[in-house]
């Protein structure tokens, strides 16, 4: 649209400006409409991605609950493959690995559980952050572990320096896999918690 100086506005008839304000009407409206249809074509495009987010955080929430599901089954199954597994802790780092077994089948002898050697997978010290001495042995006998924590609580009574053990206290517990120690240890904290209030 042309430009005009103060001098050309007074030389303007009422008829130039009647047709120079009907022009600006026009481009007014026309700029208004496409005002209007770029609006629109915003709105659906907003539909559209909002459609698409509802959508992925629908497909991402289902994803989520799939792999909750398979986080649970794969700990279900690793804790299922240490039902055999038992832990003692308490026991001195000076002995030697090649007496681990036959000391923790001492102490279960002690225990009124004797557990042939030949039922004994694996025996080994575990790794402690908290230089704890752990050993982990397995059985191959499910009755055997199950006869173990039936005794177990006889530890606390029981005199174990005739077979050379004199660290006290010892425990004896299941075998959990990372994450069910970690709720474990979670459980042990708020019990310890509920009897100081």
């Amino acid at each position: 649209m042309a430009s005009y100086t103060l001098n050309a506005l007074k030389k303007l008839t009422k008829e130039d400006m009647q047709s120079i304000i009907m022009n600006l009407q026009d481009s007014v409206q026309s700029g208004i409409a496409k005002i209007s249809q770029d609006v629109i074509e915003l709105k659906s495009e907003i539909n559209q991605l909002t459609s698409k987010l509802q959508s992925s955080e629908r497909e991402n929430k289902d994803l989520n609950e799939r792999l909750v599901n398979v986080e649970k089954k794969c700990f279900s199954v690793e804790q299922y493959s240490r039902r055999e597994c038992l832990e003692v802790t308490g026991l001195s780092n000076t002995i030697p690995n090649t007496s681990l077994e036959s000391t923790v089948l001492q102490i279960f002898e002690k225990i009124d559980v004797v557990i042939d050697p030949v039922n004994v997978e694996g025996c080994h010290k575990l790794y402690s952050r908290n230089n704890q001495n752990r050993i982990i042995i397995k059985l191959s006998r499910r009755k055997d572990v199950e006869k173990v924590f039936a005794n177990k609580s006889k530890l606390k009574d029981i005199d174990l320096s005739d077979i050379g053990i004199t660290d006290k206290p010892i425990y004896i517990n299941g075998s959990f896999c990372a994450h069910y120690r970690q709720i474990w240890g979670k459980c042990k904290e708020l019990w310890k918690k509920k009897r100081t209030e």
